[in-house]
């Protein structure tokens, strides 16, 4: 996001779209239990009423931010 603050800069939906995956691979993709990943999704829903986009856009996939860094 640092290398590219132009693709963001305008773009609400793109930065909540980004806090979720954060939000997914940082918590989500650690939880094992399923009750316990049923409850992570209920706290990010209760957090997206806060936005102005609905949960199937956040959502929608790919749900995907990366960046590769070559070493020159």
């Amino acid at each position: 996001m640092l290398s590219q603050p132009q693709l963001y800069r305008g773009n609400p939906l793109g930065i909540i779209r980004m806090w979720c995956h954060e939000c997914m691979r940082v918590f989500h993709d650690r939880l094992i239990l399923q009750e316990d990943r049923d409850m992570f999704m209920t706290f990010m829903r209760n957090g997206f009423r806060e936005f102005d986009a609905k949960e199937e856009v956040i959502l929608e996939e790919p749900l995907l931010y990366t960046s590769f860094v070559t070493m020159a």
